[in-house]
C-alpha cells in the first residue's frame, strides 16, 4: 500500500517561510523551507535526512504580512513521511504530524518570554 501524499484531515494552507528543524534524537539542526501547514501538520523542504517516525522540533517565523507582527511558534512533531523533492532544489519533502501544543512569542519583542498556546 502506498502512502498518500495528501492524506490530511484538514485543508493545506500554502505559506513558504524559513524554518529552522532539530532532530529530538540525534540533535542535529537543519535549516528547511515549509511549504504548506493545517490545524494538524506542516509539509517542508530540506536536504536533511529525516527517517520515517522521526520526531522533529522546528521553529516557524511568520512573515509580517501573514499576521499583525512577526510570530515565531515553535512545534513537537513525527515525520509521517518523506519523498524526493520535485518542487524545491532540496533533496526531501517531510510530511509532519504535530504532537504538542506550540509555544508563541513576538519575534519583535527581543526578549519576551515564550507563552503556550
Amino acid at each position: 500500500m502506498a502512502d498518500n501524499f495528501d492524506d490530511r484531515g484538514a485543508k493545506r494552507i500554502a505559506l513558504t517561510t524559513p524554518l529552522q528543524v532539530t532532530d529530538l534524537t540525534s540533535g542535529d539542526i537543519i535549516e528547511a523551507k515549509m511549504l504548506d501547514y493545517s490545524e494538524d501538520g506542516i509539509s517542508f523542504a530540506s536536504d536533511g535526512l529525516f527517517q520515517k517516525g522521526s520526531l522533529l522540533y522546528f521553529g516557524i517565523l511568520y512573515p509580517p504580512d501573514f499576521l499583525t507582527s512577526r510570530i515565531l511558534e515553535y512545534y513537537k512533531g513525527k515525520v509521517m513521511w518523506r519523498k524526493d523533492s520535485k518542487q524545491s532544489p532540496l533533496g526531501y519533502e517531510y510530511g509532519i504530524q504535530l504532537v504538542s501544543e506550540s509555544s508563541r512569542q513576538d519575534a519583535n519583542a527581543g526578549d519576551a518570554a515564550a507563552t503556550k498556546e
